[in-house]
């Protein structure tokens, strides 16, 4: 995750909910032997048409397959351009932990092994647990320099040995930096698919990244860059939609459809299957990282949208409780829960919380066995289900109003440029996150009572149905 300004946390929140207009697609698993099929005339004419409607916002897909969502901002200085991989850290394969982290450093790299500025533009990327995106903030005149590298982006190449070895040394750096100040949930994520998907009794995190070929990092990118079913292109700024229009179909439209590549096998590796990946019980394995870190999940239903809304409501339930929990609070540790665990085997509710020092596992498992237990209790300093179930349903439908991203900026003295790039990036982790389009999850939402809530945190939101996985240090 090359970096050059972090946007900060609380930004991220208060514009989590922004451009909830843009439609993106569910990011699902690549078929085996099947190439993105073209674009529908209907569905690029309804496109034209919602265009013309709103000169402010569009979507559409190109023939070959890649999706595209618009948004204008009039007041905005930069234009952002984000790209979406759909693949991330729990995607890798047995054996490969984090190569796509290496992956997103050798794309950005490969074009720009000097800097990541330019003349009038600024670059970055970050990989995560379901999705991998690159971005460039450009002033007007270097938008199309940009959008020109992001086309670069998606196009395989060859792997040299010079840029392998300092970009291994890169990651494992980055890595290393963020587990020393206890930032080890994205890893922990990457550990997991390897233990419960895998089999690994030890995970090789930095490891693993160190010991990739340049072969195999050719490789490993070709499986994830072009254009294949879930990539997605967003991008918000001044410029006119049209002139945005005409640029993507010049810059994008001659890209190929990506052909489906085989992810290689791990010898000795034994997959997992639905069953086994939610079994309840406790896990224990190591990994080559200085820190614990205790990953606790549960098996979720999956039949429908509703299901699939329940999930991500049922998580923002439980971080609600967990930012209340003593043993959590007190030692300064950051907790997080999500419904965003989503694999070949199933759909998952997970906590994850890092474990530094002296810190002792048992009342920090307790405490999120508590706010699990507890998630649509009431109590002081969380509101009523029936409150939240409706805030968290409009919120989603809900479009940016004209003059937020002027007041946030108003607000922030305008330090910081890149309050529209939320507006793109926020509602695309709702919707990665829940694999759902807006639509579905809209849907789902609306579909969602609290006595379908209530069912379904008694069925499988219970410490007889809960596993967990402790990563330690090998000694």
């Amino acid at each position: 995750m090359p970096r050059i300004r972090r946007v900060w946390a609380g930004r991220v929140a208060c514009l989590v909910m922004g451009l909830t207009g843009l439609v993106v697609p569910a990011v699902a698993q690549e078929p085996a032997a099947q190439e993105p099929a073209a674009a529908e005339p209907a569905a690029q004419a309804a496109a034209a048409e919602d265009a013309a409607a709103d000169p402010t916002r569009a979507e559409w897909t190109l023939d070959n397959g890649l999706t595209v969502s618009v948004l204008v901002a009039p007041d905005a200085p930069l234009q952002h351009t984000v790209t979406f991989l759909p693949h991330g850290l729990i995607d890798d394969g047995p054996g490969h932990t984090q190569w796509s982290h290496l992956v997103e450093h050798l794309i950005l790299r490969h074009t720009d092994p000097e800097g990541l500025f330019g003349e009038g533009y600024e670059l970055n990327g970050e990989t995560t647990t379901r999705s991998t995106h690159l971005d460039t903030y450009a002033e007007p005149h270097a938008w199309r320099t940009t959008l020109e590298r992001h086309a670069a982006w998606l196009q395989p190449f060859e792997v040299d040995a010079p840029l392998l070895a300092r970009e291994q040394e890169a990651v494992t750096q980055e890595v290393l930096a963020l587990a020393a100040v206890g930032s080890t949930h994205k890893w922990a994520d990457a550990a997991w698919a390897q233990v419960v998907r895998f089999g690994a009794e030890h995970v090789e995190v930095v490891g693993a990244v160190a010991g990739c070929t340049p072969s195999q990092a050719t490789a490993a990118l070709a499986g994830i860059t072009g254009v294949r079913p879930g990539t997605h292109v967003a991008i918000v700024g001044a410029m006119p939609l049209e002139e945005v229009r005409v640029a993507v179909e010049e810059v994008f439209g001659p890209l190929p459809a990506a052909k489906p590549v085989p992810a290689p096998a791990a010898s000795g590796a034994a997959a997992a299957d639905a069953a086994a990946v939610g079994a309840p019980g406790d896990r224990h394995a190591t990994w080559d990282l200085p820190q614990r870190h205790y990953v606790a999940w549960y098996a979720l239903p999956d039949g429908d949208v509703v299901d699939r809304a329940a999930g991500e409501v049922l998580a923002a339930r439980v971080n609600g409780r967990l930012a209340l929990a003593t043993a959590i609070r007190k030692p300064g540790l950051f907790a997080l829960a999500g419904a965003d665990l989503i694999t070949p085997e199933g759909r998952f509710l997970r906590v994850t919380v890092g474990l530094p020092g002296e810190v002792e596992l048992e009342p920090v498992a307790d405490a999120i066995d508590d706010a699990v237990r507890d998630v649509l209790q009431p109590g002081i300093g969380v509101q009523p289900l029936g409150v939240f179930l409706w805030q968290w349903a409009v919120g989603a439908a809900g479009d940016p109003e004209p003059g937020a991203l002027r007041r946030d900026r108003e607000r922030a003295g305008r330090a910081d440029d890149r309050l529209e790039a939320q507006f793109a990036i926020s509602p695309m982790y709702r919707q990665l996150g829940s694999d759902m389009t807006r639509e579905q999850r809209l849907d789902g939402l609306r579909g969602l009572d609290l006595e379908r809530l209530e069912a379904i945190a008694s069925e499988f939101l219970v410490k007889t149905r809960r596993a967990s996985l402790l990563l330690a240090p090998r000694d």
